[in-house]
């Protein structure tokens, strides 16, 4: 129970952590996008990618696009890092660089627990590159 403590808060008889991390957003309307902010936005995400494709010299580069459902006037946008998961599993040298910085990272996300399990998975199945 001490993992819990200070992340949980009371709020009007619900528990919630929403307000604790930037990455968790209260959505209303008829889009819900569970990709993260500020760093771990889906603008940043691919900017990083395109950086550290240049930078470990990765020949096919990857259209990083997080997959959207569409139903009635309702659309959810799922996070970005299941394409970044994918690409750790083909072996994207790149893409791997982030899932270590994803697992690395403290924040909470939507989808958090399981992201970064599969992240961590995928990670641990392939060959990591030097350096």
């Amino acid at each position: 129970m001490r993992r819990w403590r200070g992340w949980l808060r009371a709020s009007g008889g619900a528990v919630t952590r929403r307000s604790e991390s930037p990455h968790i957003g209260y959505y209303s309307g008829n889009v819900r996008d569970y990709n993260g902010t500020g760093k771990w936005s889906t603008v940043e995400v691919r900017k990083r990618y395109l950086r550290y494709c240049d930078l470990l010299n990765v020949r096919e580069v990857r259209v990083l696009m997080p997959v959207q459902h569409k139903e009635g006037d309702r659309i959810w946008i799922h996070p970005i890092m299941d394409e970044v998961i994918r690409g750790i599993e083909a072996g994207d040298p790149a893409c791997m660089t982030i899932g270590v910085e994803f697992v690395e990272e403290d924040d909470f996300f939507v989808f958090g627990a399981i992201l970064k399990s599969n992240t961590a998975r995928a990670l641990r199945r392939t060959q990591l590159p030097e350096g």
